[in-house]
Order: structure tokens, then sequence, then C-alpha cells
């Protein structure tokens, strides 16, 4: 893992100028009333640009927009661990680190240069920060000149003037209709201004080699920040290109509205969940069309049958109401209604309705229509690399199908008057036919969602998808 503590500290500064940007695009769409839109054909569309980011950082330190928009606070950052590497002449790894001063109100990042250029989907932008403070847990071992420093203790390092130039392009994509923004990745560079730095515990603890220690660093302190430069860029422009490209709403836990928050969120998401691709570098089976897995049924002589191949069309259309969540338990309660579902693939079927025996192998094509479901999820938590995720362990589904119309080539060996009078017969039986069908589509149904379910939440900690 590279450093990464510049990235968490211009990531205020890229939200803040995404969200301007959208802004100045939409000035029709829902924002915070606190985010004031600029003009596209404004006369200085770069100094109102710069003007709003800068009225944004109290906001950006708190992670309270208002209006039940929230993002992660950034006062103080805190990121978990560190971990870097260059052979045996510098090995460190940092944990527990605290980083002060980003969105400070009179010290904080100011926005130096900004050039937008709106006909080329262009931002070019330069932030200064003037004073920092890191706080951490380290251990370390290094070579200053012939000196050769270790140890292990309390780290705090403060620094002043530091750069950040990035370049931010994007552009758009139809979704259902719908346009969404999409960010290429991001270059950035990171420019140090000085640094002091004080390690405790350094030789063991030994004072007079510990004072040594630490005066050979702060004698030259661009040894140790050149060794990270180059990590720390590269991990910046990973983060940014992550955060502009973000595609999920966050939902603080302590909504007073998480329920209203959460079906939202899910609602933002669904035109990413019918391409699959949920963002440039994440993407999941996509749900248009749906494959299900193989569906058996088997209630005894009277009910055998296996549908295989299924693939599943307008499942991307679902409502979601009626959502309670209980954020201690890590449970979901809601309701789906699926307006018309449309499906094909192979059958294998030998059942009884009413007194007639319907038997056949071939294909199947078919569409159901008004569906309801009721989901609940049974969600907990897990440590992974020292952070805490989210995944479904339980999810139950329950369906109503109102009414189905069925088509199943080569009912009774091909014969053209039975097949015809088969599919007949189970068309005007449908309900008895939904009846058997359904327990066996559920199960298919709840291993699938607990499936995408569970990749989607992979991709964030807990605390990114619910911040306090």
């Amino acid at each position: 893992m590279q450093p990464e503590w510049s990235v968490r500290i211009a990531q205020s500064v890229t939200l803040a100028t995404v969200l301007v940007l959208l802004a100045v695009h939409h000035s029709g769409a829902v924002f915070p009333s606190v985010l004031r839109a600029c003009p596209r054909n404004s006369t200085d569309l770069n100094q109102c640009i710069i003007d709003v980011v800068n009225e944004l950082r109290p906001r950006l330190a708190t992670g309270d927009f208002g209006e039940n928009f929230t993002i992660t606070s950034l006062e103080p950052i805190k990121i978990d661990r560190l971990k870097i590497e260059r052979g045996e002449n510098f090995k460190a790894n940092f944990t527990n680190f605290r980083i002060s001063g980003a969105t400070h109100e009179k010290t904080g990042f100011i926005v130096k240069k900004l050039k937008t250029d709106i006909d080329n989907r262009q931002i070019n932008a330069t932030l200064l920060l003037p004073k920092l403070q890191v706080n951490s847990k380290y251990s370390l071992k290094m070579s200053i000149l012939v000196l050769q420093i270790n140890g292990d203790g309390d780290l705090q390092v403060n620094l002043t003037d530091t750069k950040v130039s990035l370049k931010l392009t994007f552009y758009t994509e139809m979704i259902d209709g719908e346009e969404y923004f999409r960010f290429n990745p991001i270059n950035l560079r990171v420019k140090f201004g000085k640094a002091r730095f004080y390690l405790k515990n350094l030789f063991n603890g030994d004072p007079t080699l510990e004072m040594i220690g630490n005066q050979a660093i702060n004698e030259n302190p661009d040894v140790l920040l050149d060794e990270v430069k180059s990590g720390i860029e590269e991990n910046l422009a990973k983060l940014f290109t992550k955060i502009a490209a973000s595609s999920i709403k966050v939902c603080s836990r302590n909504d007073p509205d998480l329920n209203r928050c959460v079906t939202e969120s899910v609602n933002d998401l669904r035109p990413r969940l019918a391409s699959g691709k949920i963002s440039d570098e994440f993407r999941i089976p996509p749900l248009e069309p749906l494959a299900l897995s193989t569906v058996n049924m088997d209630r005894g002589a009277e009910f055998k049958a296996t549908f295989s191949e299924l693939l599943v069309s307008g499942p991307s259309k679902f409502k979601i109401d009626n959502l309670k969540v209980n954020i201690e338990k890590l449970i979901f309660d809601f309701n789906i209604f699926l307006p018309k579902l449309s499906f094909k693939g192979k059958y294998d079927l030998k059942i009884k309705l009413l007194l007639l025996n319907i038997a056949g192998v071939g294909d199947l094509t078919g569409i159901i229509e008004n569906n309801h479901a009721r989901v609940k999820l049974l969600c907990e938590k897990y440590t992974k690399d020292g952070q805490e995720y989210m995944r479904v362990k339980k999810l139950l589904v329950r369906i109503q199908i109102e009414k189905g119309r069925f088509d199943m080539k080569d009912l009774f060996r091909g014969d053209p008057v039975l097949s015809q009078a088969g599919n007949q017969f189970i068309n005007e039986n449908s309900r008895l036919f939904l009846d058997e069908l359904t327990p066996g589509l559920e199960r298919s149904l709840s291993d699938t969602f607990k499936a995408t379910a569970n990749e989607i939440m992979q991709q964030a900690t807990f605390d990114e998808i619910f911040p306090a």
C-alpha cells in the first residue's frame, strides 16, 4: 500500500470542485442550497468557482452540507494504515493517522489557480495547503547519508506550503435517457514546502541518539519526502479519480430520515445496475438482462420442473418503497415493485395441473406482470486489512406475482396440437402454475441479489457507506 495522507487532504477540494462543476452544467439540478451555482456563460467563471469552493470549506470540515447531504468529516482526516517500502534502505509503516488543518478557517487550503475549459471539458487547478499537522504511530528503518535510522513510536510532522496541481477531464454518458457525468483518470503533481519531523522513541528511546536522528531528518527533510513523493502522486491520482467518479450517494448513519436517504441512493444507482457499470473502474454482472441460476422445483410426482439458462429483462425498472433501516442491527427491510418482467430460457417439465398431465423439454419464453416482493437483508460487519466492512449474511425474498403468460416449445415431444393445448391450459390456470414456480424463483433471486449486493459493498468500508 502506498502512502496517501496527501490524498485525503486534497479530497475536499476535489469534491467541492466537482460539485461546482455539476452546478455549472445543470443549474436546474437538485443540490444543497449552500452550493451557489456559477453560470457557464459567466464573464469570470474561474473566479466564481474558486469563490464557491472557498465558501464550502467550513462545510467540508464537518462533512455536513445541510438538507441531508453529507460526506465523511475531513477535520481531522483519518487514515488507518500506510506502508512504504523502497528496498532495504527505506521501510516504513504508519498507523492511526490524524491530519489536522486542511480545512482550517484561517490556514486551510487555498485554490491559487483554476482554469476551466467547459467546451473541452477540462479543469486545471493549483491548491496551496499552508499549514498541516500529522500525528501517527510509526515503525521506520531508513538511511540518511551514512546514518542508519530506526525506531518505533509516535510521530508528529508539521508541513507548510504544500502545493498540489491537478488536471480533471470529464465526459457525459446517456443511460435510460438521462445524462450522467463520468471522469477520466486525474493527473496531478505534489510539491512540498517546508517540513519538520519529530519521531519519539528512535533508537529504542535513547535520548541522545533520538535527538541526533531527528536532527538528521530535519536537516535533510527532502530525503524522506522524496522517497514518498511518487507514491503520493500515484495514490492522489487514483483516489481523486475514484472520488470524482463516485456513483453511490452516501447516507449518514445519524441522518434523521435515513430510510428516505437509502431509498434515494438505491434509486440513483439503478441505471448503473442495469449496465453493470457502477463506475469506470468497477463493474458487476449487469441487471439487464438478469442471468438467473438454474431453478429446480420438485413437489413430488405431480410437479417436477427445471428451468435453466434464464435471462430476465426488466428488473432494472424496480421501484422501492416502505424501506426501514435498523442501522444498529444492520437490518434493511423494504418492498420492491417490478411492473413487467420478460424472460427466456430452457425448461424440463413434468407436472399435473388439475387432471391434465403435461410434460416436455425445450425453449421457454414468458412474461410476468405486477410483481411485488418483500425483501429483508440481514447484514454483518467484518474486518479486512484493519478496517470494518459490511456484507449481507442472509437475504430473504417473498414474491407475489399477479399474472403471467408462458410459451413452452415442444410440449408433448413437439406434437403441435397437444403443445398448443398444453400451453393454453397452463395460461388459463396460470395462478396454479405461478404458485408452484414462486418458491424456486425466490431462492434463485435471493442468491443472485445477495452476490450482487456483496460485490458492491466490499468496495467501501462501513464508515464510507454510512459515515457518522
